[in-house]
């Protein structure tokens, strides 16, 4: 038993060996009745860097109470342009740059488990029938060549407007006031942090409360402007308002974040980083770091995969180096170049964090990366491959080297509990404690691929269907009242093919479907063609459907033969 205690403390070390080392800037202030600001759970943002400009997409979920809120973002200069964008491009990104994520290792574990049992059959015939060395040796080649026939029965394992400037209260600089789809956005340049509270009060908002006036005084001290966003919404609870673009001249990326903190609660922000070079932004966790490389759309694993139209042929995907992953949403892709690099951080950060600073964005050469993650049934699958694989490889290897001791004599028995045993307790130990050692993360089922492209051809399909069989409907229907008949029209055809399913979902996230311009999602917009209904695939290329022409006739759909 003591010469096995060093096996058993290697095969530790090997398992641990084995392991890997395991919401956007700004504040939202309610109206004056509410007794406090609301929390802010979590942010994504997108930073887009090039040529001196800084290109800031922002997106926050906020919980509190009230129907008017100030959103305040700080910047480093006066704001270039502010713009709309639409709410499904930051979930976009997210889909398609994801750190590598373990969880189905079905395949593996069947494998392994095949490959035991034929080393436990080998085990038994070396301890209990005692061969010669000779017959040993036959025994383990037999053993070896089932284990290479086995191996060959399984695949590889891959697995705005402009107004003038005006001046409203004395010590505060409107210098520009529009609508950016649904906030009331001006640009303050102001003198202290009270004039900037006398603003605030005039426009019927909350103050900043007394520990955020030493923030605003820095951000003054340094000329930076205050851009604030007015929104109206229905209601109370969890919100998330559409993201904000805000473009601006900078010698270096920031991330403002310290008006965060006033909110009082930790925030779990997403930030993305385009540039020309691998970023670093402390005391973030880095994920995935890739170079991104355009592509024709015919070049694209979806499109290739798939043959539908998409709209135009010169259209372009852009393909990560490294992962593989694509990106066709169009809008992401006009933020992207040839040889673009895309860096994702992610991490929770507490008020103190906040205050300190904001984030800086450093730059450096260019590293590829994708971390890598476990999910709690890839954690376990992992510890049970681990142990399948001490069993199958490492346990034969020390019965081996120890199998003299049983040709000179040793009993049986003793050689068992003084060898097999510990070993094999050791690997019905790992399967259990696997799972606590390997880091894991909260996940989300995603469609595989074939449902993903099953999804896809059956929801294009539905629609042409439903514009062949409702085409008066369709001439009196305006653009504005499509998108909810689709979603009562999809939920009841889905419905009736298969009685007793659940609510048409989003089969790509396995999420609800709605309107978004987000993977698995639909829009419905106005371009040069008439009306259009767009989904989009798991890489949010965007499949088309015209359901009217600019003169309002009503396009002739011929079906194709999907989702028999």
């Amino acid at each position: 038993m003591r010469k096995t205690l060093p096996l058993i403390f290697l095969a530790a070390l090997l398992l641990m060996a084995a392991a890997p080392c395991a919401l956007a800037d700004g504040c939202f202030f309610p109206e004056k009745t509410c007794s406090k600001l609301p929390a802010i759970p979590s942010q994504r943002a997108l930073v887009v860097y090039r040529l001196g400009i800084e290109r800031l997409i922002v997106e926050s979920s906020f919980a509190g109470e009230g129907r008017d809120f100030g959103w305040i973002v700080p910047v480093p200069e006066k704001p270039l342009d502010i713009q709309a964008v639409n709410a499904g491009f930051l979930e976009t990104l997210s889909l398609c740059a994801q750190p590598k994520i373990v969880h189905d290792r079905k395949k593996e574990k069947d494998f392994w488990l095949c490959i035991a049992a034929v080393t436990t059959i080998w085990l038994l015939v070396i301890i209990i029938a005692q061969p010669s060395s000779t017959v040993a040796s036959v025994s383990l080649g037999v053993a070896i060549t089932c284990t290479c026939i086995i191996c060959s029965g399984f695949v590889p394992l891959r697995g705005q407007n402009r107004s003038a400037v005006t001046v409203s209260l004395e010590g505060i600089r409107v210098e520009r006031q529009s609508t950016v789809g649904n906030y009331q956005i001006s640009v303050l340049n102001a003198d202290s942090a009270e004039s900037l509270n006398a603003w605030l009060r005039s426009s019927g908002l909350r103050e900043i409360p007394a520990e955020g006036a030493p923030i605003v005084e820095d951000y003054i001290k340094k000329k930076w402007h205050f851009i604030t966003a007015r929104l109206t919404r229905e209601g109370s609870g969890l919100s998330k308002p559409h993201p904000l673009e805000i473009g601006f001249l900078t010698d270096s990326p920031v991330y403002p974040i310290r008006m965060t903190s006033l909110a009082g609660s930790p925030v779990h922000l997403e930030l993305y980083v385009i540039s020309g070079q691998r970023a670093k932004v402390r005391p973030l966790t880095m994920e995935l770091c890739d170079y991104y490389e355009s592509k024709s759309i015919n070049e694209s694993h979806d499109a290739r995969w798939r043959g539908l139209s998409t709209g135009g042929r010169d259209r372009v995907i852009f393909r990560a180096r490294e992962t593989g992953q694509e990106i066709g949403h169009p809008r992401v892709s006009s933020y992207l170049w040839n040889g673009a690099v895309l860096t994702r951080c992610t991490g929770t950060l507490s008020p103190k964090q906040m205050s300190r600073g904001d984030l800086s964005i450093a730059l450096e050469p260019y590293l590829p990366l994708q971390k890598q993650y476990y999910s709690k049934t890839g954690a376990r699958d992992t510890a049970v491959l681990f142990s399948l694989w001490l069993w199958s490889i490492v346990v034969p290897a020390v019965i081996f080297v120890f199998y003299g001791n049983l040709r000179g004599g040793e009993n049986p028995v003793t050689f068992f509990s003084r060898i097999v045993v510990p070993s094999l307790l050791l690997c019905l130990l790992i399967p259990v404690l696997g799972p606590v050692v390997i880091p894991t993360v909260k996940t989300e089922n995603l469609g595989d691929k074939s449902s993903s492209q099953m999804y896809t051809d059956c929801l294009k399909y539905s629609v042409e269907s439903a514009l062949s069989e409702n085409r008066k409907d369709f001439e009196k229907m305006s653009e504005a009242e499509m998108p909810k008949w689709f979603i009562a029209h999809l939920d009841s055809y889905y419905r009736e093919m298969s009685p007793g399913r659940q609510p048409l979902r989003n089969y790509i996230t396995n999420r609800e479907f709605t309107e978004e311009d987000s993977p698995g999602n639909f829009t419905v917009l106005s371009d040069k063609r008439g009306i259009v209904f767009r989904t989009y695939t798991s890489t949010a290329i965007p499949i088309d459907v015209v359901l009217k022409n600019k003169d309002g006739s009503i396009p002739d759909c011929s079906l194709p033969s999907r989702c028999e």
